[in-house]
């Protein structure tokens, strides 16, 4: 009966040992987004508030699983886009076969988009059995490379078509690994599974305005306004000193 009461105990400590362990992690981590966001000029949230929803609560990543979060939230307004940056998991099985699904999302919105409703993921080999059995999968004869690195799809077919031109197939066949889901006004891009070191932070997000571009452009959206290879660092100098002299 001892030796019962100390594994109990034992097993028990372990819990509580990897329970604040993994907690002071999450709070090392939201301190440095912080940290990150206002030196970037953004605000920052630890959770997230129902606008956020509301925005990618139609998107398939945010279908997925169960037990659905976002947090560490960072946003601000660049020219006319609003760009969020964000944690989001969620939780697939249950009792000791779940698993968490994290990953960092860039989120952009604005009124010079007009995209129609597409997913664009990494293709694996189940993809390629799917698309065998008649799953939809809209490949582009002239980019070889893109179709068999990934998997579009999309309901407005012609529409996606004219959308993913030479310039955003060329993007993402160098980037083979990101997915993407457009919807209207609404676009956001992500690793699956990986969450966006606080110290890449910036990278993560000029990646994220790149992918802006391709479409934005596509769209004759940007007036003579060029995203494409931006510095973001020094875009946001630059923001904070017209809103200093403002």
């Amino acid at each position: 009966m001892g030796v019962v009461v100390f594994l109990v105990l034992l097993f028990a400590g372990i819990g509580t040992l990897m329970f604040l362990i993994v907690r002071a992690a999450e709070r090392q981590r939201r301190d440095e987004l912080q940290a990150v966001a206002s030196r970037m000029g953004f605000d920052f949230s630890a959770e997230a508030e129902p606008g956020l929803w509301n925005c990618v609560s139609g998107f398939a990543l945010c279908s997925k699983g169960m037990w659905r979060t976002a947090d560490n939230v960072m946003h601000r307004r660049i020219h006319d886009i609003d760009v969020t940056l964000f944690d989001y998991r969620y939780t697939t099985g249950s009792g000791k076969h779940h698993q968490t699904h994290p990953q960092t999302v860039a989120l952009f919105e604005t009124d010079r988009l007009r995209l129609p409703r597409f997913t664009l993921c990494p293709q694996h080999f189940y993809h390629r059995i799917a698309s065998a059995l008649g799953a939809q999968d809209i490949d582009f004869e002239a980019h070889p490379a893109f179709s068999e690195s990934y998997r579009l799809q999309g309901s407005d077919e012609e529409g996606i078509r004219r959308l993913f031109e030479d310039e955003a197939l060329l993007y993402y066949t160098r980037h083979p690994d990101l997915h993407t889901e457009g919807d209207g006004r609404f676009l956001i891009v992500y690793r699956a599974r990986i969450r966006v070191d606080p110290h890449k932070m910036e990278a993560f997000l000029q990646q994220g305005l790149d992918v802006l571009d391709a479409f934005m452009e596509k769209e004759s959206a940007l007036d003579g306004v060029a995203l494409m290879g931006i510095d973001v660092g020094q875009e946001m100098d630059r923001l904070q000193a017209v809103e200093w002299m403002e």
